[in-house]
């Protein structure tokens, strides 16, 4: 039997790794395949605070080495296909605090590299991040009123090639084709405009329910109580994701029907304040 995160091998009979406390598998072989290939980082620094980590809370995990095609070496950190939501919140963390560390020493060199991780992050984790109701509206409105000025745009285009003021179309099959996509545009353009206003109560309700939520947050979490989880062994990143882990279970007891995405916006706002200040 093998430990899938040790990797250390175990007499028949024993079914938990004494020091990981975590499943025996029957071959290391098992294991591998189950991990998934979650991203790859160049600096090896960091590499090894994420690993750390990732051993730490007895996460399974892989690292190997490839040539990129800008021929840089980097590392390839892979984790269970359950893990990797969690674990991409840990990098974030990391980053985080690796670009806080560096930017003392190096400020142009430190935002590009947390920039480009956090690029990274974008383009290869499966994010499913909760999405504010003011930041629909926005969306959904600005969108509209794009769609419909380009549309009126088309339309008139198309008009005033009919009326021969400017001659590039001139054939009638070309001039209904521009006014019918006009149209499509306008269309959605007004539906996204409506759907932009339908969202203004929900708004009005999210902003009252995130002010009670972060009022919560703000009287029942300490910075002493948070200073406390702090000792001599724990890294920043250890003890930022530690703090966050608090007070997202404080949050959750008091509030168990809180959409878990966006009580790790919140947690992460306010201990972004709290690091900031």
């Amino acid at each position: 039997m093998w430990c899938p995160n040790c990797q250390n091998e175990f007499r028949e009979g024993i079914t938990i790794c004494p020091e990981c406390n975590i499943p025996l598998i029957e071959s290391l072989e098992e294991a591998e395949a189950e991990l998934k290939e979650l991203m790859a980082v160049k600096d090896e620094a960091l590499k090894d605070k994420i690993i750390k980590y990732l051993d730490h809370v007895n996460t399974p995990n892989s690292v190997t080495e490839r040539i990129n095609e800008e021929e840089e070496t980097e590392f390839v950190i892979s984790v269970p296909e359950e893990k990797a939501a969690e674990t991409m919140q840990v990098i974030r963390a990391i980053i985080k605090v690796e670009a806080e560390n560096k930017l003392k020493e190096n400020p142009e060199e430190a935002l590009k590299e947390a920039e480009q991780a956090m690029e990274q992050i974008k383009e290869m984790a499966a994010q499913k991040g909760f999405i504010k109701a003011s930041d629909k509206s926005s969306d959904y409105t600005s969108s509209g009123w794009l769609f419909s000025v380009f549309g009126v745009a088309l339309i008139v285009f198309a008009i005033i090639n009919k009326l021969e003021v400017i001659r590039l179309f001139t054939a009638t099959f070309s001039i209904i084709v521009l006014i019918l996509m006009g149209s499509l545009f306008i269309v959605y353009g007004i539906y996204s405009i409506i759907k932009g206003k339908s969202l203004k109560g929900e708004v009005v309700k999210e902003e009252e329910t995130e002010t009670r939520l972060k009022a919560y947050i703000k009287e029942n979490v300490t910075k002493e109580m948070l200073d406390a989880l702090n000792d001599e062994d724990t890294s920043p990143e250890l003890l930022y994701l530690k703090q966050s882990d608090l007070v997202k279970e404080k949050l959750m007891e008091a509030f168990p029907d809180t959409n878990d995405e966006y009580a790790d916006m919140l947690v992460e706002e306010f201990m972004n304040g709290l690091y900031n200040d």
